[in-house]
């Protein structure tokens, strides 16, 4: 018989990361690979997601709109979340309309902070039909934005 190989716990948690052995050929050269955790549902207070106009991206007419409303959805059910969603210029839109302004209360509901542009909302004589978020001003924005370790810009 010939020699007994002892494999190594493929698996391991170590300090809530998770680590992956492998076994390179028949050398028994063991090599770490760390995997971090997967996220809770909370959101993150250092992502900050811009939205600057009632569409996303440019092309057939329509499909950008689609689009946005695909992306915020995906917010709706995704792990991660931002920790706050701006509106600004046209973007102020959505969170006057349905069926935008549904998932930015959702998106509320589950914790994110939902800011609406005072002056663009002024500009789209929206500001006393508001569904989602609340009016902030350009020095609320400003500060989120400068405070957040990563600013995502649609």
């Amino acid at each position: 018989m010939g020699e007994k190989t002892i494999l190594p716990q493929i698996f391991a948690e170590i300090d809530l990361n998770y680590y992956l052995d492998l076994v390179r050929d028949d050398t028994a050269v063991f090599e770490s690979v760390s995997f971090s955790p997967v996220k809770s549902s909370e959101p993150d207070r250092n992502l900050v997601i811009v939205i600057k106009s009632d569409a996303l991206g440019v092309g057939v007419k329509g499909l950008g709109s689609n689009l946005l409303f695909e992306f915020l959805q995906s917010a709706v059910r995704s792990k991660v979340r931002p920790g706050a969603i701006i509106l600004l210029n046209s973007g102020v839109c959505l969170a006057h309309k349905d069926p935008f302004a549904g998932k930015l209360l959702s998106l509320e509901e589950l914790g994110v902070k939902i800011m609406v542009c005072i002056s663009s909302a002024d500009k789209y004589n929206i500001m006393d039909s508001i569904n989602a978020g609340f009016l902030a001003s350009m020095d609320e924005i400003y500060s989120v934005i400068t405070s957040a370790q990563k600013v995502i810009s649609l």
